[in-house]
C-alpha cells in the first residue's frame, strides 16, 4: 500500500490545509508522536471512490509505544476543514496485547477525517494510520 507524501505527520495546524488521501493509499495522521489530551492530528480529504455510490470509507489503526491505559481517540469528520466543524463519528476505547486499536468508517461518507486524543492516561507515543 502506498504511502502519499502530504503535510507532516502530528497536530492540527488549522483550517484549508487537509490534503487529499486517494484511494488505495495510508497516511500517518500521528507518527510517534507524544499526544496530550484534546490534541488532534493533521486532516485529510478522503478522494471519492470511482463507483455509484462515491463512497468515503477508510480505516484507522492507532498504536502505542506501550501500554495506553485507559485512553479515547475520536475519529473526527467535517464537511469543511475548519475546527469548529469537526464531530466524533466513531472511537477506538480498547487495544491489543501488541498495544494496537482500530476503527472503521464507512457510512458515514465525511468528506474530512481526522483523529483527537480525548484521553490518554500512560505517558506513551502514538501512531495514527489512516488507509482508503
Amino acid at each position: 500500500m502506498p504511502f502519499q507524501t502530504m503535510q507532516a505527520p502530528g497536530f492540527y495546524p488549522g483550517a484549508g490545509q487537509a490534503k487529499l488521501l486517494n484511494t488505495n493509499h495510508s497516511y500517518f495522521l500521528f507518527r510517534n508522536h507524544r499526544v496530550l489530551a484534546t490534541q488532534a492530528s493533521v486532516a485529510v480529504q478522503l478522494s471519492r471512490i470511482a463507483g455509484r455510490a462515491y463512497p468515503f470509507g477508510a480505516a484507522i489503526q492507532a498504536s502505542f509505544s506501550g501500554a495506553p491505559g485507559v485512553f479515547e481517540i475520536d475519529v473526527e469528520a467535517a464537511e469543511d476543514d475548519k475546527d469548529e466543524n469537526y464531530v466524533s463519528i466513531t472511537t477506538i476505547v480498547a487495544v491489543n496485547a501488541s498495544n494496537v486499536g482500530r476503527a472503521s468508517i464507512g457510512f458515514t461518507y465525511p468528506k474530512f477525517v481526522r483523529v483527537r486524543v480525548v484521553s490518554l492516561t500512560n505517558d506513551v507515543l502514538t501512531t495514527v494510520l489512516i488507509t482508503r
